[in-house]
């Protein structure tokens, strides 16, 4: 019994022993999984404080960053329009002296039918014209002016063609610096030769062009056809279309800056769409209309009836006009006299007094007819004209833009340029008069040859057409009054444009009255007859 109670005693304290040992190895798988779970505590502790200090600093950094960004762009943005005002008012005092003189361009390509081209065809017609003037040893200002003595590439070839000209007689030697300065290229072989074609045949003696260079010219009259600047067709001033100058850049502090000026009169003057005149309504129509479709391509047509909807929108706040009078305004006017003291031959002891009297009057003031085409410039600028679906590029490339807004006049002309209007608007010009297409044909092959002088000039050499530019006499003209200068200044990331109308010339002499014109920065910008400069408006973005 005693045995069996101890061997009893003995399991219940080995029992004992297991049921400590598995409490403490409990507490231990406890107090591990309770490190764990701290653990993974301070880790996501961790986690959400890191992801909270980049958010932080993340922020910070895009605020800083788009607060310096605002700062410099402000600082761009004041050195661009300071650029810009400063590059008007320069160009304002400059412009009043400056021609724009019209070039003949017999041996040129023509610019007339270039908007209705797109890259493929431009390049093709260009190809056909460049090989036939190479066949023909035509020299033309689009490749090289060689009249230019400013152009490097045009004086070397002139230099050089005199100096192995040295020997012949000064009579043959005029004959080829007149062709030279005319354009054509005389025919090396002839020249090395002793002859020449036409008025260079017979020459009194041979010319050794072998250490000259001559032999090699002809390689240098070669026509790059991937060149960007080879569909560059020179414009009836020698430059592209519409521009009457190369455009001038220069720099102002950190801005460059850009000058450019547009022949205004070159383009079709939507006021015609708003003549209040029923006699030519139908004339005007389709006049426009013919514009229009010249323009409209597969790809991009023009709702021509909504256009005349936004005309007839501005028609009826003030209709256009031809003829525009000088305002007349009254005003009222407030008139001081003073009436010296009377003298008596009585000594009194007051001292007399001069006496006041104050009246008003109304006085009647003529204020220059131009204003009507700054209403009408205003006007043409505001949401009432939707100049974004005017602006729709009828052709796009790298180097080319068309659309039907680069073409119209938006600044109150009344004319048309007949030696500067491509053939779209020529037509809508002369459909006033009548065969419009076989006239339009007509002046473009006239004024390649040599530009109109004036409408007298235009009856006697288009005679056959003497009726229908009488009846339309009134809506041409041969030298344009009204440009577009147009100054852009890019600084940074910011750029400010600011286009200003002017009329020049005769027309701004009659209808400022005799007043100075004004400059955007407030200053008068006025000359003398044929450079009298008068502004129509101002706009800037």
């Amino acid at each position: 019994m005693q045995r069996y109670r101890q061997k009893i005693t003995e399991q219940a304290a080995v029992a004992e022993r297991v049921d400590v040992s598995n409490e403490r190895s409990a507490s231990k798988a406890c107090g591990a999984r309770g490190d764990e779970r701290r653990r993974g505590m301070v880790l996501l502790l961790t986690l959400v404080l890191l992801l909270v200090v980049a958010t932080m600093g993340y922020t910070l950094t895009v605020r800083v960053a788009a607060a310096r960004h605002r700062d410099n762009y402000l600082i761009d943005y004041q050195m661009a329009r300071y650029a810009c005002d400063s590059a008007a008012k320069y160009a304002m005092q400059t412009f009043s002296n400056y021609s724009a003189n019209l070039i003949s361009r017999p041996n040129e390509p023509d610019f007339s039918e270039v908007f209705a081209l797109d890259d493929v065809k431009l390049r093709d017609f260009l190809m056909r014209w460049a090989e036939w003037a190479e066949r023909n040893k035509v020299r033309s200002r689009m490749f090289d002016d060689l009249a230019d003595p400013n152009e490097e590439e045009g004086l070397d070839y002139v230099n050089r063609m005199r100096q192995a000209t040295s020997r012949v007689n000064s009579a043959d030697l005029k004959k080829i610096e007149d062709i030279i300065n005319s354009g054509q290229i005389p025919d090396i072989e002839a020249l090395l030769s002793g002859g020449g074609p036409g008025d260079l045949g017979g020459l009194t003696g041979g010319l050794d062009g072998n250490d000259y260079g001559l032999e090699t010219m002809e390689d240098e009259w070669a026509v790059d056809y991937n060149d960007p600047n080879f569909l560059n067709v020179p414009g009836p001033y020698g430059h592209p279309w519409p521009l009457i100058a190369k455009p001038i850049e220069f720099e102002i502090g950190t801005a460059q800056v850009t000058v450019s000026i547009e022949d205004e009169n070159a383009k079709y003057p939507v006021g015609w769409a708003m003549l209040d005149d029923e006699d030519i309504e139908r004339k005007v129509e389709a006049g426009f209309e013919t514009f229009c479709e010249w323009m409209e391509t597969e790809e991009v047509r023009f709702d021509i009836e909504e256009l005349k909807l936004q005309f007839d929108a501005i028609k009826k706040i003030k209709p256009f006009s031809m003829e525009f009078k000088p305002i007349k305004v009254q005003e009222k006017e407030t008139v001081r006299r003073v009436f010296p003291a009377a003298r008596t031959g009585r000594t009194t002891s007051r001292t007399a007094t001069a006496r006041t009297t104050t009246t008003t009057r109304t006085v009647t003031r003529s204020l220059p007819a131009t204003l009507h085409r700054s209403d009408f410039a205003k006007l043409c600028h505001t949401p009432l004209i939707d100049s974004e679906t005017l602006a729709a590029p009828t052709v796009e490339s790298g180097t080319r833009r068309e659309s039907l807004l680069k073409y119209m006049g938006m600044w109150g002309t009344d004319k048309v340029n007949i030696n500067s209007a491509p053939r779209h608007v020529l037509e809508a010009a002369f459909t006033f008069g009548g065969k419009a297409a076989d006239i339009a044909d007509k002046v473009i092959k006239e004024r390649q040859e040599e530009p109109f002088k004036d409408i007298a000039d235009v009856k006697k050499r288009l005679y056959s057409y003497g009726s229908e530019i009488e009846k339309c006499e009134k809506y041409i003209t041969t030298v344009s009054s009204v440009f577009t200068v147009r100054v852009k200044a890019v600084s940074g990331v910011a750029e400010s444009e600011v286009v200003i109308a002017v009329e020049k010339g005769a027309a701004a002499q009659a209808t400022t009255g005799g007043g100075a014109a004004r400059s955007p920065g407030g200053s008068g910008a006025s000359g003398q007859g044929r450079n009298k400069v008068n502004i129509i408006a101002v706009v800037s973005s």
